[in-house]
């Protein structure tokens, strides 16, 4: 097989069940994006004479994206739910736009205020029988999300009805089920989950709550099974393929066809002050060099009353601190590596590599950039299938780890 290029097909798919009616083999134009947290869409153009173009309707119909690389074996890569069709009479085509399942959390509300004392953000996800005060919620965020009857420290208000949500096999949930948790991670850095306390208020969404959880310091990182739907947490999602997956652009391997780099200053900050009001000590990190250098920038963080902890406070403030007092520090890129060909030096996608793990990347490019190198870690990978189902990375999105 060397010389080959990957070939990619979309699948149509029930919502309910995921199964499946059939390829869309005239589909053309397609293109999958997959980012760290983050559902993932997918899009291409369906003509009306094709065979499946009947059975194309949004929500109850899903894409499960195939990909065949150097294993000779199709693998399921992503899926999601068809959002939006855009019929063209004139050209007779079909504009397909689709949503990884995640996106289905953010259409699930709390309906009343619930609050997690001590746990860390697998139990909150999750769930847990460790229940400590009396009436707080032993329920995680997957389980209230699939609710359909009253369960103990959730009380539906009265008067309301909660839809009954067909599917409880957890293999084949009508939302996502739950998979695992995955403690142990070689990405960097990864120190120990923190127990934190937190309240969820009434008509938040369920999938809004999950990405702030993975936004904290050291937070978790959560990724959803395309053929299962489970949702798993990983401490950290990725492996550390520094020594074995090489990026190079003027330097090294070569490899990289073109590249972008994006240092912004929107969220610079070298005095930062973090406040809560249930809280009387306050938490502020500066940075002597940073100001030295820059000067004096300020940020002040007033956050909710949820934050009832001093060191889940210190612990925030220190994180967005990383992060703003200098610049550098907020650098992300944008490299497109040349195609991969089975047989070929170039490191192969979802093989080699996959989001969330940490590759090596150098560039040289006078006057600009004398030597630009280090490891990053990937947060993003955009596909474009031609016609023929060849794969394209058309953007590796990295960023300095």
């Amino acid at each position: 097989m060397a010389g080959e290029t990957p070939q990619w097909k979309f699948i149509l798919a029930n919502t309910n069940d995921l199964s499946e009616i059939g390829e869309l083999y005239e589909a053309r134009g397609k293109n999958v994006s997959l980012g760290l947290n983050k559902p993932g869409s997918a899009s291409f153009t369906y003509p009306f004479s094709g065979l499946l173009a009947e059975d194309l309707s949004v929500v109850d119909k899903a894409i499960i994206a195939y990909r065949r690389g150097s294993s000779g074996v199709y693998t399921s890569i992503w899926s999601g739910y068809i959002t939006e069709i855009s019929d063209d009479g004139n050209n007779e085509t079909s504009t397909v736009s689709v949503v990884g399942w995640f996106e289905r959390l953010n259409k699930r509300l709390a309906q009343q205020d619930v609050t997690y004392s001590s746990r860390y953000d697998n139990e909150i996800i999750f769930g847990s029988d460790m229940i400590s005060p009396s009436g707080f919620c032993p329920s995680g965020f997957l389980r209230l999300a699939n609710l359909t009857s009253s369960i103990a420290g959730y009380t539906i208000p009265s008067g309301m009805t909660i839809p009954v949500v067909a599917g409880s096999n957890p293999a084949t949930p009508t939302l996502i089920g739950v998979g695992s948790h995955i403690s142990s991670t070689t990405v960097i850095p990864s120190g120990a989950a923190a127990q934190q306390t937190i309240t969820m208020k009434k008509d938040e969404s369920f999938g809004e709550q999950i990405i702030k959880l993975t936004e904290q310091e050291n937070g978790s990182d959560v990724y959803i099974t395309p053929d299962t739907r489970l949702l798993n947490v990983y401490r950290k999602r990725g492996e550390d393929k520094r020594t074995d997956v090489m990026f190079g652009y003027n330097w090294g391997p070569e490899n990289v066809s073109q590249f972008s780099v994006n240092i912004n200053t929107s969220n610079f900050a070298n005095y930062i002050v973090g406040r809560s009001t249930n809280l009387t000590p306050q938490s502020i990190q500066t940075d002597t060099v940073s100001l030295d250098k820059y000067g004096l920038f300020e940020l002040t963080e007033n956050l909710s009353a949820d934050m009832k902890d001093v060191a889940n406070l210190q612990g925030y403030i220190a994180a967005q601190y990383l992060f703003s007092s200098r610049p550098e520090y907020s650098r992300t890129l944008s490299i497109t590596p040349y195609p991969f060909t089975i047989g070929s030096s170039v490191p192969e996608p979802f093989t080699n590599y996959d989001i969330g793990d940490l590759v090596s990347f150098n560039a040289k490019k006078a006057p600009r950039i004398s030597e630009l190198g280090g490891a990053f870690r990937v947060f993003g990978i955009n596909v474009a299938i031609n016609d023929d189902g060849n794969e394209v990375i058309s953007e590796l999105q990295i960023y300095a780890s």
